[in-house]
């Protein structure tokens, strides 16, 4: 019974070394824990970059668009202009043709008579 017992300790002992913290074990462990939280972190900033640079992109491309309707409002904006320019001078003209021919109609007696 005293063997089985110097035995049971002999394993109990073992176990315990089997564990035991030992300097080198906890710098090592220590050294995995800090590996992977500057993972994380690294992973952390590279998406947060990621976001970032897909903020700017989406707002250079509001951007481009914003620009893109003010130039096409603009151009409405100026042929339309230039529409109601070329109505007004087409009027002008009508009016201006109806006035020499009602002047002609008038003067037509001293129109023949001069020729």
């Amino acid at each position: 019974k005293n063997r089985k017992a110097m035995a049971q300790e002999d394993r109990s002992a073992h176990r315990c070394r089997r564990h035991l913290l030992t300097d080198a074990s906890v710098l090592h462990r220590i050294t995995q824990i800090l590996t992977r939280w500057q993972r994380c972190k690294d992973r952390a900033a590279k998406k947060a970059e990621r976001a970032r640079q897909k903020a700017v992109k989406a707002q250079q491309r509001a951007d481009r668009l914003r620009l893109r309707a003010e130039q096409v409002r603009q151009r409405r904006e100026h042929v339309q202009m230039a529409q109601e320019r070329a109505s007004e001078q087409a009027s002008k003209r009508a009016a201006q043709v109806e006035r020499e021919a009602r002047w002609k109609w008038m003067h037509r007696r001293d129109l023949t008579m001069e020729q």
